[in-house]
C-alpha cells in the first residue's frame, strides 16, 4: 500500500486526534499515523490524490511539506 509522509512545523498533542480524523476523511486514505516527536504525518492510502491530503492539512492550519 502506498505511503505518503508530510512534515509539519509542530503538532499539539491536544489536536492530534482531530487532525487524524480530518485526514482519514479524505477518500482512499486507509490509515493515518501522527509522529509527534518528528512533527510528521504518515498516511497509508490506496491511490489518493496528494493535493487532497495537503488541502486537509492546510484546512487545519498547517503548512505541510511532503517528504
Amino acid at each position: 500500500m502506498p505511503t505518503s509522509h508530510y512534515r509539519l512545523e509542530s503538532i499539539r498533542p491536544d489536536l492530534a486526534a482531530h487532525l487524524e480524523k480530518s485526514i482519514e476523511s479524505v477518500p482512499c486514505v486507509q490509515s493515518v499515523r501522527i509522529e509527534m516527536g518528528a512533527a510528521r504525518v504518515v498516511v497509508e492510502h490506496d491511490g489518493v490524490n496528494p493535493d487532497e491530503i495537503l488541502a486537509a492539512l492546510r484546512e487545519e492550519g498547517f503548512q505541510p511539506k511532503p517528504e
